[in-house]
């Protein structure tokens, strides 16, 4: 056998050091490319993968307050005797959430039974110019519509029945209403009026509660905050998920109730006004709208939006 000499030994040695070194950007490199897909697919899972309600998810489920938040405890005094009125004490007809000063979702109420002839389909609608023009979005297979919430200039979420079955869902819209995917389970823990028992609320708790003898409107503020409009034109309100509900009072009878609960039109002997539920100072309604049925009724930044007859007009918040 012959040895190596010194030199050749040295060179082996130099090369093999060089080889491993060439070696360690190429594997520094693959690291950095397995993190980059890692946290891509993370990422997707968390977009499209979350809970598609606001009351489930830590997502904000509507624009600032019509007033600033307090924390309210809800009144246990008796509410004012309702005055006559143009609204009947059916279950809201028209559902109307705004996410801005400009872009706002709606829809009719729509029946399941439309194949059948009775009554027609909901039509969900968004707005971009503050309510000047709408464009209708297509939600397959659901024909009646419980509740509409705009979450952002992208999302929203509606909560009716499908056509036919009239079995309960619900479908989100992550595209500014291209498309809706159905997230049916996430009804369970979500705030609704069921289509099959109006006149009571679904809570988050999958229970069904009785606010009051006849729900006619739903406004929800969070998980464990929510708003009921009554038949009597009174307002009750849970600060417990449902468990628990207490009137809260307002100066005459209450006609619409905002989406998110921030607001109540209310109707008394002398005036027709759009009042916060909170603190704040209440807004002068068109003189129509204390005397119109179906009536919509949102807040957004610096606006209040009423859906009144084949319109929708804002005016400014004080």
């Amino acid at each position: 056998m012959t040895r190596k000499s010194r030199g050749a030994d040295r060179t082996e040695r130099f090369r093999r050091k060089r080889s491993r070194k060439s070696r360690r950007p190429l594997a520094i490199a693959g690291i950095a490319a397995f993190l980059i897909v890692d946290v891509a697919l993370v990422g997707y899972a968390v977009v499209n993968g979350r809970s598609a309600s606001a009351d489930i998810a830590a997502i904000p489920s509507s624009p600032s307050p019509l007033a600033p938040e307090r924390s309210a405890t809800p009144s246990t005094s008796a509410a004012p005797a309702p005055t006559d009125s143009a609204t009947s004490s059916r279950p809201a007809e028209r559902f109307l959430s705004a996410v801005s000063d400009s872009v706002a979702w709606r829809s009719s109420a729509g029946s399941c039974t439309v194949g059948d002839g009775d009554g027609e389909s909901a039509a969900v609608e968004r707005t971009t110019d503050g309510g000047a023009t709408w464009s209708r979005q297509e939600v397959t297979g659901l024909s009646s519509v419980v509740r509409v919430s705009a979450v952002s200039t992208e999302q929203a979420f509606v909560i009716g029945q499908r056509s036919g079955s009239c079995e309960m869902t619900l479908a989100v819209t992550y595209s500014a209403g291209t498309s809706f995917v159905e997230h049916p389970d996430d009804l369970a823990s979500a705030w609704y009026i069921p289509g099959t028992d109006p006149g009571h609320v679904h809570s988050p708790d999958d229970a069904i509660v009785t606010p009051c003898t006849d729900v006619l409107e739903l406004g929800v503020s969070s998980a464990t905050t929510a708003f009921a409009r009554c038949a009597d034109g009174s307002l009750v309100m849970t600060q417990t998920g449902g468990s628990a509900w207490a009137a809260h009072e307002v100066q005459g009878e209450a006609l619409a109730l905002s989406a998110d609960g921030k607001a109540v039109l209310v109707s008394d002997a002398s005036s027709c006004s759009v009042v916060p539920t909170s603190d704040g100072p209440a807004v002068a309604a068109p003189e129509n709208a204390c005397a119109s049925d179906p009536i919509g009724l949102a807040v957004s930044d610096t606006r209040v939006w009423m859906w009144i007859g084949d319109s929708v007009s804002t005016v400014a918040r004080a």
